[in-house]
């Protein structure tokens, strides 16, 4: 291990012997701290870090057993190297027992105290490296805010071993709110909004630099007029930034007898800070996206409605026309003139009745599929949601020349929202339409199946088409993971249903063969369950939403 960057502590209450120590150590390249009895030697260790701890064992006051019984407490990762004249049997024993790494008697051979501070600093390097966070960590355990805030507080505390931990997110107002906490109470984190610039949380986020706070440590100068209210034994408060762009700040702290916090643990969360800041701005770039693509979705659809709708209008404005031409006839004194002049009234009103209703159905299944805050908790019938995603889906079919073949079952009823789950069928059927289009017709056929499965509804969408190769079939719930050509569509389609399924308490699975077809099957709970439960299928491995904090 390069001796660039380590610290050393040297305890020993002979000034000749801490001097060579210091000399042969710093010589060697590392940056040597002395002390002369235990009591500043834990006062040094209470805060700050070092790599290895060379101590004698006989000394005024406590001796170095009881200095190596503490910095266990203290650094349990920190290597203790025994240097002493007494090297008995007992003493040897009283050392191991007590977690020493190794022992170097006196008098000192100096290439054998170097070769010992070797061992140590790799020894304690592994267990660095076998204790960091895994490259590229990242929260992807859910798409819910609120879910994988607490998430992500719960992961950071563990790693920690933090008895706090939060997460704030900077809100519309540019304050900072908790998004996710874990050993506070929900009054404090439902009250808690901090400006910038207010508290440490928001001095830290507005000048995006980390701290590391001891309640009995060197004051930082950004809290000197804080240090009266400091609750914890210590914490460290670190930014979350993303380019130029503050996100927010995650927090740990210790209380009690918990050891404090040190370098150690800063730079350890400097990486945690990173996978979190990530996690929040995938998690708004996606949702941005979703929305832009669902607007788009929409734009497209209106396109498309606008043809469906022209008939509807035909027939009203058609009527209209007809009823006021038969006015005059209305007002005949030809009773055969009159009858039928009735007759035809009748039957245009009827026509415009149809129009209109026509063109309400349209515009109904227009505004479910655009409302963003409708209820989960609405119970309809899932076939409702299919007839509306059909009309809706009629443009695309038509250009793909596709036959939809609909089976739908009774007894299909579901709770939550008629309009989010037409939207997933929308996005079913429309996938499955590109997925036969430009084959030969016989291959152009979907259908559309539901039914009901024990305490179970079951919607299913299968397609004759070119089918999806195995190795995509584990992507196709990813984000962003798409096999059509560059610029058509964003590859959020499938994540974006696979998230409203789970809304619903529902999964949604695939099952595909490449030039033989794909089916798409989405479970519901029913809502009135009467029989024992169906095991939900489990998702394939992979295919699980890969969405973060929403900012």
């Amino acid at each position: 291990m390069s001796a660039t960057g380590t610290h050393i502590l040297v305890v020993d209450d002979d000034p000749a012997i801490c001097r060579i120590l210091s000399a042969t150590l710093t010589r060697a390249g590392h940056t040597v701290v002395v002390a002369t009895d235990c009591a500043s030697a834990l006062e040094q260790l209470e805060f700050n870090e070092f790599d290895v701890v060379l101590s004698d064992i006989r000394m005024p006051g406590r001796d170095g057993l009881r200095l190596l019984s503490e910095l266990r407490t203290l650094a349990p990762e920190t290597p203790f190297i025994v240097v002493t004249a007494y090297a008995d049997v007992e003493t040897l024993i009283a050392c191991v027992r007590g977690g020493a790494y190794d022992v170097v008697e006196k008098p000192l051979h100096l290439s054998a105290l170097t070769a010992a501070v070797d061992r140590a600093l790799e020894k304690r390097r592994a267990a660095v490296e076998a204790h960091a966070p895994p490259r590229g960590m990242a929260f992807t355990e859910t798409s819910d805010p609120a879910v994988l805030a607490n998430h992500i507080v719960g992961v950071v505390r563990q790693d920690l071993d933090a008895d706090t931990a939060s997460l704030m997110l900077l809100n519309d107002l540019g304050q900072l709110v908790i998004a996710g906490a874990h050993g506070l109470s929900d009054e404090l984190v439902a009250q808690t909004t901090v400006a910038l610039g207010e508290g440490v949380a928001g001095r830290v986020a507005a000048d995006r630099k980390p701290a590391l706070i001891q309640a009995r440590g060197p004051v930082d100068p950004r809290f000197a007029d804080l240090v009266g209210r400091r609750r914890t034994r210590s914490s460290v408060v670190y930014p979350l930034v993303v380019g130029t762009r503050l996100l927010g700040v995650l927090s740990v702290g210790r209380h009690g007898a918990n050891r404090p916090f040190r370098q150690r643990e800063l730079q350890r969360m400097s990486l945690l800070a990173m996978g979190v800041a990530l996690a929040v701005d995938n998690l708004r770039l996606t949702r941005e996206m979703a929305a832009q693509e669902r607007l788009a979705a929409i734009g497209q659809l209106a396109a498309g409605v606008a043809h469906e709708i022209n008939n509807p209008v035909t027939w009203v404005l058609a009527s209209l026309k007809g009823m006021t031409e038969e006015l005059d006839a209305l007002q005949a004194d030809d009773p055969v003139a009159r009858s039928r002049a009735v007759g035809n009234v009748a039957e245009m009103l009827t026509d415009a009745t149809e129009g209109a209703q026509r063109i309400r159905e349209i515009v109904r299944d227009m505004r479910s599929l655009s409302r963003t805050d409708a209820a989960l908790d609405q119970r309809f019938d899932i076939n409702d949601a299919v007839h509306a995603a059909m009309r809706i889906c009629t443009p695309a079919l038509r250009e793909a020349g596709a036959r939809v073949q609909l089976q739908l079952g009774d007894d299909v009823e579901v709770l939550g929202s008629v309009g989010r789950m037409s939207q997933v069928v929308i996005n079913l059927v429309t996938n499955a339409a590109h997925a036969v289009e430009g084959l030969e017709p016989s291959r152009r056929q979907i259908t559309v199946r539901t039914c009901r499965q024990g305490d179970r509804v079951l919607v299913e969408v299968g397609d004759r088409g070119r089918g999806i190769a195995p190795h995509h079939v584990r992507r196709v719930f990813q984000p962003f993971f798409s096999t059509k050509a560059e610029g058509q569509g964003t590859g959020l389609g499938l994540s974006i249903c696979q998230e409203l399924v789970r809304r619903h308490g529902g999964v949604i699975t695939v099952d595909s063969e490449v030039d033989v077809g794909t089916r798409f099957q989405v479970h519901l709970a029913a809502a009135d369950p009467e029989v024992s439960a169906l095991p939900l299928p489990h998702m394939p491995p992979g295919a699980e939403l890969a969405l973060s904090l929403a900012g």
